[in-house]
């Protein structure tokens, strides 16, 4: 039986609120936090005093909801951050402060954040004092429903998470493991960052459906309707060139097919291609991406997440360890002449990570050890 713990959730979407829901419900105390723009929000869960939630899990469960960083995160024994990448670093700045001695801090939207962390806290003197890792990718499928509700269409059965640095990874291992059953330790924050799954589905699927989601506004079922056997195909490609850049670090991947049965199994996942898999999965048949025109997808949604922060690095690391990545670069460039933008500019790239430079060995030792050492 987990031990009741304190744990302090940053941003009140839908992800934070459904992770806040499902550890009041396992008798944790909940504190969510999230940015003064974002006020509304946290109005509303305060005005009723908690989440209500539906699907796999319902009732009304109570929580405390603020926009003081303070109140949320000190003492806390967990700090989760559940916000897009887009937010990370506001959210790092605001919480680094607070911070306390053998706190955890784990990020369930994986993006390099442990990586980009770990610079700030060298920088106000806290690094390796709190243990700082991330998750693979969110644990849960969910939708808001309300200003306070949320429904949670479906649970990951299978989670990999590390800690930045890896030595650190069992005393999160030991903790996280309480709360959640399913998770299992990745090799390391490159694991968990270069396999998170979201880089292969979102932005194939909004790109290569883009003139049907310009005369609907996005109005379909994106993997029972968007993902086509030809579209599967390039989402295999991108997977073969992660794997490929895992292997040049000395590291074995799973392909996504695999992972995706591991999640999902237990809602009809399985198959051998991407197409296969995403036309299994009854929890994901029917689910929409938020609607809306075409030329605003790039901001602060799926898409210019996992290009910026998912497809850049991935073509970064390519082209650092000598490893041919011509799928993500044309998905980046679609994207920069879709929407008018530069994300090769403008996405995360190894210099951005303070890894540029490193040979393979020097990347892995760094991730493993903390240290980061150049020739």
């Amino acid at each position: 039986m987990a031990k009741d713990r304190v744990i302090a959730i940053l941003g009140a979407g839908a992800a934070g609120l459904t992770t806040a829901a499902d550890l009041a419900n396992k008798g944790h105390e909940i504190r969510v936090y999230d940015l003064l723009r974002f006020k509304k929000s946290i109005d509303e869960v305060q005005k009723r005093g908690g989440i209500r939630i539906s699907g796999e899990l319902r009732g009304f469960k109570s929580i405390l909801a603020t926009t003081d960083i303070g109140e949320a995160v000190d003492d806390a024994d967990i700090v989760m951050l559940t916000a897009r990448a887009f937010s990370h670093e506001q959210f790092f700045k605001e919480v680094i402060p607070h911070m306390k001695t053998d706190q955890v801090f784990v990020n369930w939207t994986s993006y390099f954040s442990s990586l980009r962390f770990a610079n700030l806290l060298m920088e106000a003197g806290l690094y390796r004092r709190v243990i700082l890792g991330e998750g693979q990718i969110f644990p849960y499928l969910c939708e808001k429903t309300g200003p306070a509700s949320v429904r949670l269409l479906a649970r990951k059965n299978f989670l990999h998470i590390a800690a930045m640095p890896s030595e650190d990874t069992p005393r999160m291992f030991r903790l996280l493991k309480e709360m959640y059953p399913e998770c299992h330790e990745a090799q390391n924050v490159l694991e968990t960052s270069l396999c998170n799954g979201n880089l292969l589905y979102h932005v194939p699927i909004v790109v290569l459906n883009a003139g049907y989601w310009e005369q609907t506004d996005g109005d379909f079922a994106f993997y029972g309707f968007g993902v086509t056997p030809v579209v599967g195909k390039v989402m295999d490609a991108l997977d073969r060139e992660r794997m490929e850049v895992g292997a040049s670090l000395g590291m074995s991947f799973v392909p996504e097919v695999e992972y995706a049965v591991k999640q999902y199994g237990r809602y009809g996942a399985t198959g051998q291609t991407m197409y296969e898999v995403t036309h299994t999965m009854k929890s994901h048949s029917t689910w929409k991406m938020k609607k809306g025109p075409i030329r605003d997808m790039m901001t602060n949604t799926e898409i210019g997440e996992d290009t910026l922060y998912g497809l850049v690095p991935l073509a970064s690391f390519g082209d650092a360890l000598n490893v041919p990545t011509p799928t993500a670069d044309s998905l980046i460039q679609l994207v920069n002449v879709m929407w008018n933008c530069d994300a090769f500019r403008d996405g995360l790239t190894l210099e951005k990570l303070d890894m540029s430079g490193l040979t393979a060995e020097q990347m892995m030792d760094y991730v493993r050890t903390g240290n980061r050492q150049r020739s």
